[in-house]
């Protein structure tokens, strides 16, 4: 059973992936790696370890998309939050804890990894990494314990901490670990900046330990046998095997099938994502036009929809349009004037013209740390001659329903 924690908001609605003999590629994404690069300026951040510019691996602030003066900020500010929540108590960052969901047990581990870890038991261990536990005296007797874990994207993709199974076994493993029957769990927003703020948190008592218990075992009986369950967690919960797995494909054969040709005359050549030879290679390049063909209509006719009725999606969201504010700079002769009198030989860096663009070319030809206040005069200066304009643009995205 592969099963972390982090893959359980995932793994809950569909076990197929957590199948020992399903193979699972790896999955990465230019956002994924900024936000693991960041989780790691987080870990050091809530240590004694120095946080100045020139302690940071340059891989590390490249991934993060951030400066070793941006890092180093980012860090302290981590730092503060740890500070502050720790304060009368004694805490354990990034601790392993591995659950049992057999004897309903936990255990610490010095291995991030099962297959470095000799004791792993594969088919009933659940092993869950918490970003910061603290304990603090609890007047009543026993630990009184709260769980943080840092969220470095978009917070709206991440699930409330009372319906999030990452959370919520955390939460578990934590409170068996110390023998506790009450437990909090809090998911910490990390700006880009990083500054945190608890987003969402909740309190297990001794009888949500006990459910979540029983679902994590059940889990675990379950996983063996379990076939692809297709849903909206396909996508949300970013399945690796999204588009491979035989249920993605059996709905893509059949979106199509109608206008499909012929297989060719050699084999009965299945819909995968793998060619077999070049004879399947090209049968599929005409599948592959007819998937995004259909696709793109399908998307249309869903956004048509959606405009009128937002799709629900589970769990309290719906589908649909949602406005998002813009910042839009007008290409104009003084406006590209500002900029090379502010910018010099850098200024095409943000000929675009775009914020990110300025960001970039002010970063070049300013000292450390001085890049931000740069963009900010600027932009003060650009809206002063009206280059800047405030809009929207529609984006179609899963959000929370509204409750009028």
């Amino acid at each position: 059973m592969r099963a972390s924690a982090s893959r359980l908001p995932l793994v809950m609605s569909c076990a197929y992936p957590a199948r020992d003999d399903v193979r699972v590629p790896e999955s990465t994404s230019p956002a994924g790696d900024r936000g693991t690069a960041r989780h790691t300026i987080c870990e050091r951040a809530g240590t004694a370890l120095p946080i100045e510019p020139e302690v940071w691996d340059p891989k590390i602030l490249a991934t993060a998309e951030l400066t070793p003066e941006e890092a180093s900020g980012f860090a302290a500010n981590v730092r503060d939050f740890v500070a502050d929540v720790r304060r009368e108590g004694t805490s354990v960052l990034e601790g392993i804890y591995v659950y049992n969901t057999v004897t309903d047990r936990a255990r610490m581990s010095p291995h991030k990894r099962s297959k470095d870890d000799p004791t792993h038991k594969h088919d009933v261990e659940i092993r869950a990494i918490a970003d910061l536990v603290v304990e603090r005296a609890d007047p009543e007797g026993g630990p009184d314990l709260t769980v943080y874990d840092y969220k470095t994207g978009r917070i709206e993709n991440v699930d409330p901490a009372d319906r999030n199974w990452q959370m919520l076994a955390l939460g578990l493993a934590v409170a068996r670990y110390h023998a506790a029957d009450r437990v909090r769990v809090a998911v910490v927003e990390v700006d880009g900046e990083g500054r945190c703020r608890v987003a969402s948190e909740a309190t297990l008592e001794a009888w949500d330990l006990e459910e979540i218990a029983r679902a994590l075992r059940d889990l675990a009986v379950s996983v063996p046998t379990a076939q692809p369950t297709p849903g909206t967690w396909c996508r949300r919960k970013w399945c690796a095997l999204a588009g491979l797995c035989p249920a993605t494909v059996d709905v893509a054969s059949k979106a199509i099938a109608p206008v499909l040709p012929e297989p060719p005359t050699e084999a009965s050549y299945p819909i995968i994502a793998t060619p077999l030879s070049a004879t399947h290679a090209a049968y599929l390049l005409v599948v592959l036009d007819l998937v995004k063909a259909f696709g793109a209509e399908l998307e249309r006719n869903l956004k048509a929809y959606a405009k009128e009725h937002p799709i629900p999606t589970g769990a309290g969201r719906t589908w649909g349009p949602v406005l998002t504010p813009t910042t839009n700079i007008e290409t104009s002769d003084a406006a590209i004037a500002l900029l090379t009198s502010a910018l010099g030989t850098h200024a095409t860096e943000a000929l675009g013209i775009t914020k990110a663009g300025i960001e970039r070319a002010a970063k070049l030809c300013t000292k450390r740390g001085e890049g931000a206040a740069k963009v900010r005069e600027i932009m003060t200066a650009l809206e002063a001659i009206g280059a800047v304009k405030q809009g929207h643009r529609t984006e179609y995205q899963e959000t929370e329903a509204s409750n009028g």
